[in-house]
């Protein structure tokens, strides 16, 4: 309780408390994201069980639910790019039912984790910067394109893998708070609505911040 009222005092006056994450050393970000530490990370039962914190799983919450709100009807086939172990994949399976739900990530360790734990769902190991050999009504892409050198070529990828009048959703952290050293790429919402209008000049997007987290999300259609 006193937690709480402390918190209430410091964000009326325009402040706001960020818990630093814990999981990184004294690795540079291009190391920190590299396949062999981020199978590492999926390893470990404790950097999971931090990873999907309250804060995350409201989030998750938020995130399916912007999408339901801004899809015109049911998608058929919906992808997860960058599921990692299959945490939200399975969220929208569950909003989804009759959907074709795939996630896709390059670590072999999460997609091993992701399988065995959700079976009712296509997980496959795919490197991202690679372009999918399939279409989408929906794609989901959470938490992944500031931890990628590249981000512009998987977005790229993602759009041209997207059936006529479907959807991206994409969240990024808002990088006016993110202090996390494992991300490579800080935006903030005015320059993540640059980055995305020079590289998707011909696709519209629209923009809101998540209550439930501090990230940025974009729906692009």
């Amino acid at each position: 309780m006193i937690k709480n009222l402390l918190r209430k005092f410091i964000e009326k006056r325009g402040y706001i408390i960020y818990k630093k994450p814990v999981f990184f050393d004294d690795k540079n970000a291009f190391d920190y994201n590299s396949s062999t530490n981020t199978d590492k990370f999926y390893i470990s039962k404790t950097n999971l069980k931090k990873y999907l914190n309250k804060s995350r799983i409201a989030a998750f919450g938020e995130i399916i639910a912007l999408a339901k709100k801004n899809i015109d009807k049911n998608p058929l086939k919906v992808l997860d790019a960058g599921c990692g172990c299959g945490f939200l994949t399975t969220l929208i399976k569950e909003n989804f039912k009759d959907a074709e739900v795939m996630g896709i990530d390059y670590s072999e360790v999460g997609i091993r984790y992701a399988k065995e734990k959700f079976n009712n769902i296509v997980f496959k190991q795919k490197d991202l910067y690679e372009a999918l050999d399939c279409k989408f009504d929906l794609i989901f892409c959470s938490s992944v394109l500031e931890h990628l050198k590249f981000p512009e070529l998987i977005i790229t990828n993602l759009t041209q893998a997207l059936n006529h009048g479907g959807k991206i959703i994409i969240t990024v952290p808002n990088g006016r708070i993110d202090f996390f050293e494992g991300h490579i790429h800080f935006w903030s919402p005015e320059s993540w609505e640059l980055f995305l209008n020079k590289t998707l000049p011909n696709n519209s997007h629209k923009l809101q911040l998540l209550k439930s987290k501090p990230d940025i999300l974009t729906i692009i259609s």
